[in-house]
């Protein structure tokens, strides 16, 4: 797999274009803010964009974890399967996706539509990058409310299943939650995740930290040479 710095991406007017990228990890810092961005045919890959635009669609993406900033107005992600999605935004549209989840960041309830919709996860949102309330503020998008997970899934006839309907979406499980490092160096003050998480996932992110620290606490006991070092920072960051 290949890194590229915002190498196949088009910039048409207001829009950013990222289309059929292929076992690459794809970073993207958008000169533009406020534009709109669309990522699509990409697979088996990792694409970063944490930048703050309007409107964002994702289409026909397979195998691949896309990072997105913060979004103003609406996130549209279509046919898509085996993605892993981490991103924040005002509304969000979820159609016809397989077997992907979605760690989002939402004061509006997700719209699922489509008749392909298999297997989508929703978890709180479980990152953050530099440049993160900067971009919150910028399109007035508040943390306090969150709901990621009181979905509106909408039938094939359009109406909004009821409880006790067969759904196709469910909420991760707390046991796998896991935060996730945005992996770039960048200017902000953003330090930590401005999300209040659920008391079931902060108890499982607390049991993560202590796990994490007492292995740096192992690793500087050891002695190990610099190269040792990286090697099982490695092996425990993969891991954890």
């Amino acid at each position: 797999m290949k890194f590229c710095k915002a190498c196949i991406f088009h910039r048409i007017l207001r829009w950013y274009l990222v289309s059929s990228v292929d076992n690459q990890v794809i970073y993207l810092d958008p000169e533009v803010t406020l534009a709109s961005l669309k990522i699509h045919r990409c697979n088996n890959s990792f694409i970063y964009v944490p930048g703050v635009f309007t409107s964002v669609v994702i289409e026909k993406c397979r195998n691949s974890t896309i990072f997105i900033g913060v979004v103003g107005k609406v996130v549209r992600v279509v046919d898509s399967s085996n993605i892993s999605f981490l991103g924040a935004g005002r509304f969000f549209n979820l159609c016809d996706i397989q077997k992907s989840t979605f760690h989002i960041m939402t004061p509006c309830q997700p719209v699922i539509c489509g008749s392909r919709n298999r297997r989508i996860t929703l978890a709180p949102y479980n990152t953050f990058y530099p440049k993160l309330e900067q971009h919150l503020d910028m399109v007035s998008l508040g943390v306090n409310v969150q709901k990621w997970n009181k979905p509106i899934e909408l039938g094939p006839n359009g109406i909004p299943l009821v409880k006790g309907q067969c759904s196709n979406h469910m909420h991760l499980r707390p046991e796998k939650f896991a935060n996730f490092v945005f992996p770039f160096e960048m200017e902000g003050s953003t330090r930590r995740n401005p999300v209040e998480l659920p008391s079931t996932y902060a108890k499982r992110q607390n049991e993560m930290e202590l796990i994490l620290q007492g292995l740096r606490d192992e690793v500087k006991s050891r002695n190990l040479n610099e190269d040792q070092t990286k090697q099982l920072k490695s092996i425990i960051m993969a891991r954890y």
